[in-house]
C-alpha cells in the first residue's frame, strides 16, 4: 500500500465508521444554494439539465414539464407550475429514462398566488436530485440555461440564453427573474440554471403572450407602456428563493455552510472540529452506499479517471450488500449510479476496498497528502 493511501486511510478510517447522517447523506435528498465557484462545461450542462427534467401527463396529454427537486426514501418531489397542473387528475410523470410513473398533486403544500405546485411519485430507480442556486447572485447578461418539453413532443430542449431582468417586486404569480432564452409552449416547469449547473428559477412565463394580463406587480401596480413592453420581452421564471421562502419546512439536506440556506438548521457545533472546519469539502467527496433492504454505508471519492470514479470504503461495507451483486453509489447531488460487486477490489490485509462508478457529471476527489510514515 502506498504512502498516499495509508495516510488517507489514516485521515477518513474514523469517516467511515461514523453514521451516514452525520454527512446528512441520508435519504430524502435535496441541495440547496451549493453556490459552486466553478463553471462546467456545455456537455456537462445539457447532461444536469437531461437528468432531472420530467415530463408531465394529465389523463393522456402532455401538459407541461417539472424540475425533480427531492427525495424522501423512495418518493420524489417534482416542482412545476401551477398552470401546468390545471386539469383534472390522474397525474404522471415521464423520468429522463423514459419511465412512466403515477403522480399525485402534493396538498399540503401552500404556494398561495405564486404560480408553483409540487406533484410526487414512487419510483425504485435512482434519479438526479437538482442541486438548488441563488438567481440573485447573478450578473446581467450572464449565461443561464433552460430546458424543458415542448407541448406534443418526446425530445427534451435545452438552450443557452442571458439573466436579462429583475424585479424586487416580483410580478402576479410570483414572477421575479427575467431571461431572454428561446422558451417553448410546454416547456413551464422546466430548469433554469445557471453556469454552475444549479437551478436558479423555474420556467413560468414566455415572451410576448398574446394578452398582458400577467403583467401587473403583486403590489397591484400597473406597469407603464415602456415598462411594459420592456417586460414582453423577457421570459419570466419564479426563482428558487421564493420556492424556499415558501416552503421553510422541505427537507434540504446538503446545504453550503457557507451560504446558509433559508430554513436551514444544520449546524456543526457538535461535530469534531476537524469535521466542522472542513465540512463542505468532505460532503463532497462522500457517497451513500445504498442497495435494498441493507443497511447504509458510506465511502469517500479517491480518484477519477474520465467518467470513472473510485470510491474507498470498508471492505465489510461491500461484503454486507453483496447479496444481489448489485448495489447503489449515491452522490451528494443526489445522483444514483449502480456498482456492480464483481468490480470490487479487495486490498489485502485490510478492512478496505475500493470500487467504481461512472457518472458524466463533474465530481470533488478527495486530496490525498504525502505524509511521511513514521519508523
Amino acid at each position: 500500500m502506498n504512502r498516499q493511501l495509508l495516510a488517507l486511510v489514516s485521515c477518513i478510517g474514523g469517516l467511515l465508521l461514523l453514521p451516514v447522517s452525520v454527512f446528512d447523506l441520508s435519504l430524502p435528498t435535496s441541495k440547496v444554494f451549493a453556490q459552486q465557484q466553478h463553471q462546467v462545461s456545455d456537455e456537462q450542462l445539457h447532461q444536469i439539465a437531461k437528468s432531472i427534467t420530467v415530463r408531465v401527463f394529465s389523463g393522456n396529454d402532455d401538459v407541461g414539464s417539472g424540475t425533480l427537486v427531492g427525495k424522501q426514501q423512495r418518493v420524489y418531489q417534482v416542482l412545476t407550475n401551477a398552470h401546468v397542473v390545471t386539469s383534472d387528475e390522474p397525474y404522471r410523470i415521464q423520468t429522463p429514462d423514459g419511465q412512466i410513473y403515477q403522480a399525485n398533486l402534493v396538498e399540503n403544500v401552500n404556494f398561495g398566488k405564486t404560480d408553483l405546485a409540487m406533484l410526487e411519485f414512487q419510483a425504485n430507480g435512482n434519479y438526479t436530485i437538482a442541486s438548488l442556486g441563488r438567481a440573485s447572485a447573478l450578473a446581467l447578461n450572464e449565461l443561464v440555461l433552460a430546458a424543458g418539453f415542448p407541448y406534443n413532443s418526446e425530445k427534451l430542449v435545452v438552450n443557452q440564453g442571458q439573466f436579462t431582468q429583475w424585479k424586487d417586486q416580483s410580478l402576479v404569480g410570483g414572477y421575479q427573474m427575467g431571461y431572454n432564452n428561446n422558451i417553448q409552449q410546454g416547456m413551464s416547469g422546466g430548469p433554469v440554471l445557471n453556469p454552475q449547473g444549479e437551478v436558479v428559477a423555474i420556467n413560468s412565463l414566455g415572451a410576448y403572450p398574446i394578452l398582458n394580463d400577467a403583467y401587473k406587480y403583486e403590489n397591484g401596480e400597473q406597469p407603464d407602456p415602456f415598462a411594459l413592453e420592456e417586460l414582453r420581452q423577457s421570459n419570466w421564471g419564479i426563482t428558487i428563493e421564493t420556492f424556499i421562502a415558501l416552503v421553510p419546512g422541505f427537507d434540504y439536506s446538503c446545504v453550503n455552510l457557507s451560504q446558509p440556506a433559508i430554513g436551514d438548521s444544520l449546524s456543526t457545533q457538535s461535530l469534531p472540529p476537524v469535521i466542522a472546519k472542513n465540512y463542505q469539502k468532505i460532503r463532497e467527496v462522500t457517497v451513500l452506499l445504498d442497495a435494498p433492504g441493507e443497511q447504509d454505508g458510506s465511502g469517500v471519492i479517491i480518484g477519477r479517471e474520465g467518467n470513472a470514479y473510485m470510491v474507498l470504503t470498508a471492505e465489510h461495507v461491500v461484503s454486507q450488500k453483496a447479496q444481489d451483486g448489485k448495489y447503489d453509489v449515491v452522490t451528494s447531488k443526489g445522483e444514483g449510479c449502480p456498482v456492480n460487486y464483481r468490480k470490487v477490489k479487495k486490498l489485502p490485509g485490510s478492512d478496505l476496498a475500493i470500487l467504481e462508478f461512472t457518472s458524466n457529471l463533474p465530481y470533488q476527489v478527495a486530496t490525498l497528502a504525502n505524509y511521511p510514515r513514521g519508523k
